[in-house]
Parts: C-alpha cells; sequence; structure tokens
C-alpha cells in the first residue's frame, strides 16, 4: 500500500519565500494561531491550520486565486494532524447547523487541515501554476522527501538493488549480509539513490568502481 497525497495551492504573493524551492529546506507553515476550525472555513487571516485539499484541481484553482502564478505542493498525508473538514461538519450539515450551500463547498473542497506546520521530509515537491490555474513546467520533486515504507520504495529497490547485488564492487555475500530487515531495504534504497545521483550505476556494477 502506497502512500496517498493531499494539495496545498499557495498564490506567489503568499508563499512566504522567494523561491519556492525553501519549502524543502523550512517546510509550511500556518499563518496564525486560531484553532477555530469554523473561522478557518471562511478563511481566517490568523488561522493556526494549513488548508490542503484531497484535489489536485482545487489546490491549482487556490493558487492562481489572485489570476498570478501560484504553486501546488503536494504532501504527504502522514502529514495530515488535524481534520477531515468533511467527515468533521457532517454531523452539523445533518443536524441543520449548517446550510446547503456551506456543506457543499465543503464537499467540492475536499479539505484535510494541518496544525501548525508541514515537516519538509512530508512534502513530495511542487508544481509551478499559471494564472490561468494550470500547470506551468515540471513537477519539481523534494530532494528530502522521505517515503513512507517499503512499498513506496519498490522502483529504487528494483532500480539499484540487483546491480548492487550483482556488482564486483560489492558482491552477493556482502549484500545479503548487509539487508536484514525490511527497514535496510528502505535505507538502502534511499542511500543509494542519493549516492548514484552524481554516479553512473551501471559503472558500479560492471566495472566494480564509480565513475563521476
Amino acid at each position: 500500500s502506497g502512500t496517498t497525497q493531499t494539495y496545498r495551492g499557495i498564490p506567489k504573493a503568499n508563499l512566504g519565500f522567494a523561491d519556492p524551492n525553501d519549502a524543502f529546506e523550512h517546510g509550511l507553515k500556518a499563518h496564525g494561531s486560531d484553532y477555530d476550525l469554523h473561522k478557518n472555513l471562511d478563511g481566517n487571516p490568523n488561522s493556526g491550520f494549513i488548508p490542503t485539499s484531497k484535489y489536485g484541481y482545487i489546490a491549482q484553482e487556490n493558487a492562481a486565486k489572485y489570476y498570478t502564478d501560484g504553486y501546488v505542493f503536494e504532501i504527504d498525508t502522514r502529514a495530515v494532524n488535524g481534520a477531515d473538514v468533511e467527515k468533521t461538519f457532517e454531523p452539523l450539515y445533518k443536524s441543520g447547523q449548517l446550510n446547503k450551500a456551506q456543506w457543499e463547498t465543503i464537499q467540492r473542497d475536499g479539505e484535510l487541515s494541518i496544525i501548525d506546520s508541514v515537516d519538509p521530509q512530508d512534502i513530495k515537491g511542487f508544481q509551478k501554476i499559471n494564472f490561468q490555474g494550470k500547470p506551468d513546467g515540471d513537477f519539481v520533486p523534494n530532494p528530502n522527501y522521505i517515503l513512507s515504507d517499503v512499498d513506496d520504495i519498490a522502483d529504487l529497490i528494483n532500480k539499484h538493488f540487483k546491480k548492487l547485488k550483482n556488482s564486483e564492487a560489492i558482491g552477493k555475500d556482502a549484500f545479503e549480509r548487509a539487508v536484514k530487515t525490511p527497514q535496510d531495504e528502505f535505507y538502502m534504497a534511499i542511500g543509494a539513490d542519493k549516492l548514484f545521483k552524481n554516479f553512473d550505476v551501471d559503472d558500479l556494477a560492471v566495472k566494480g568502481k564509480m565513475s563521476p
């Protein structure tokens, strides 16, 4: 079971830093410290929640809401420590404390709220959005994003491990001794991916050496 994601759309003017890549180092922060979820629905400027959406297109609309460029950050749902707004407010709607228009807006937005901040390692990356709410350029992955479990790194394992095991530099016996648990696979795959960004994996496996 892989992770899922939620989306945070931010107009460029509200980004809080000059370069969206800074989020990979510093994370995303809420604007304030008011944890009244009712006020948050009305756009509370002092909200202690970071609103995200289960739906990417809603985040794209939010990123371009001032008819300027913006960004959509893709966030691992493990960062969601607040509320699924629809589930939270459904009892209020059923009891008549929310009107139909309010409820339809809540359903449309698909908000997952995050309290205070999103850590850098929980951000998968970002997509620039143009003033029309459309993707502009390529998705930018976060090099500091930490995958959640072994299922998530199957591609990395398949990409690197066979070559590592057959490498003259490492050898099968040493490799098998190093990998004891699924968690070992997790760390080895992450480490291999970081290491081989600057080296040719085939060169290591075939020649037993690294070539920049």
